[in-house]
């Protein structure tokens, strides 16, 4: 007989939770199902928050408005003064062969020039400056002559509005003046020379003009002409046409140019 040893059968443990399941155990598939639709119920939400938390971090970045960009404002222009009185001069210049330019008080720039830089021979422009632009003129800075070229060292605060427009579209009052011979004469010496429906038009609208910026030495004598409106000068044109009346357009400061540079 064999010496024996007690043999001590362990009862079964009980599954863990990793362990492969026997597919014959309905109520541990049911179990295994719960799991798996907890663990894929989890997955989702994770991945639903993370793609909220993704859509939030690019919408801050990304689809913020940005903050409207309004194109700077233009630098505010000096009141024009009324035509009923004239203009004050705060410089001028004027050179034979070069031009003139006369700067107001309102910010008003009129220049005519004979180097060809802009328009034609008997050409006026007008252009405005700021109230910054004409204390540069005032003190110097800025010399009326500077008007005449094409400056790019003038800062855009300079001007109120940079574009020169021909001036002959904006005067109100023209001087219909008489030359004879070398010179201007005195337009009632002439006036019989015109039809009688001009000098309808022109009696008793005589003035006397001083030509105060022209650099002649002696000076320019003063001249009279009649003085009417823009209206009356258009419907005058073509009767004057080939006769010694000019229509001259008068500047802001009451007066008009003769020039021959």
């Amino acid at each position: 007989m064999y010496g024996g040893k007690d043999q001590v059968t362990a009862s079964p443990r009980p599954p863990l939770p990793g362990d492969p399941v026997q597919h014959d155990d309905p109520e541990a598939l049911i179990e295994e199902a719960r799991q798996r639709s907890r663990r894929r119920r989890r997955l989702y939400g994770a991945a639903a928050a993370v793609l909220a938390l993704l859509g939030i971090v690019l919408f801050a970045s990304f689809g913020r408005p940005e903050p409207s960009q309004s194109a700077p404002a233009e630098p505010p222009a000096l009141p024009i003064g009324s035509d009923d009185e004239p203009a004050a001069i705060v410089a001028q210049y004027a050179r034979f062969h070069e031009g003139w330019v006369v700067v107001y008080a309102d910010g008003r720039v009129i220049r005519h020039s004979d180097l060809g830089t802009v328009g034609s021979s008997d050409s006026m422009f007008e252009a405005r400056l700021t109230a910054d632009g004409l204390d540069r003129v005032r003190s110097g800075a800025i010399r009326p002559r500077d008007f005449l070229y094409t400056n790019p060292w003038l800062s855009s605060d300079t001007w109120a509005d940079v574009h020169f427009e021909p001036y002959e579209l904006t005067p109100t009052k023209y001087a219909i003046c008489y030359w004879r011979g070398n010179g201007f004469d005195d337009a009632t010496n002439g006036m019989g020379r015109l039809p009688a429906a001009a000098q309808a038009v022109l009696r008793g609208k005589q003035r006397t003009y001083n030509n105060p910026i022209l650099p002649q030495d002696p000076p320019v004598a003063p001249v009279e002409c009649f003085e009417v409106s823009a209206g009356e000068a258009t419907a005058l044109e073509g009767t004057l046409s080939g006769t010694n009346f000019s229509a001259q357009p008068i500047l802001p400061h009451g007066e008009w140019v003769a020039w021959a540079g």
